[in-house]
């Protein structure tokens, strides 16, 4: 919720406490078989993410996204955030990256986790982008897998994306 505060107890560095100013979730669950491309935006989280104050806060950046990988398990992806007023594009890879692969199944998630410094987005409305970077041969086969791609897999999976703005006190 909302106003929650992380304290440091002590016992650990780099934790000098902060209270949580918002949470924005965005999710997608329809399957996308997406065109090789390179240097592209996959899909869209959102075309209206509002910061509450981007000038003042941390953001902390969380996604993750299930695919079927169909022998293509690397690949550049990243988050884009779009400003709609200048078409400003601030776009992230390789931090805070995690990917895991499933040689058998073929099914795999790319994700990412970091923190965004205050006054690294300027205040405003993006639209926010799953992007990506790399050559059109490395593109995964499907996003938001389901049974389409698996029968092991249990109904549509989802993609999630959280961002927190966060506050040192």
């Amino acid at each position: 919720p909302s106003g929650v505060t992380i304290a440091n107890s002590g016992t650990a560095t780099g934790f000098g406490g902060g209270t949580t100013k918002k949470r924005h979730h965005f999710t997608n669950s329809t399957r996308i078989t997406p065109t090789a491309a390179t240097d592209t935006d996959i899909f869209t989280w959102t075309a209206a993410f509002t910061p509450d104050d981007p000038v003042n806060n941390d953001m902390i950046i969380d996604w993750i996204v299930p695919m079927d990988t169909s022998g293509h398990y690397w690949g550049e992806y990243g988050i884009s955030f779009v400003n709609n007023s200048t078409t400003t594009r601030y776009t992230y890879f390789y931090r805070g990256y995690t990917g895991s692969y499933d040689g058998s199944t073929l099914q795999a998630s790319h994700g990412q986790r970091f923190n965004l410094a205050a006054n690294t987005l300027p205040a405003g409305t993006y639209t926010v982008y799953y992007r990506n970077g790399g050559p059109a041969s490395g593109i995964s086969d499907q996003f938001m897998i389901n049974t389409t791609d698996n029968a092991d897999v249990g109904g549509q999976t989802v993609a999630e994306l959280l961002i927190t703005e966060w506050k040192n006190s």
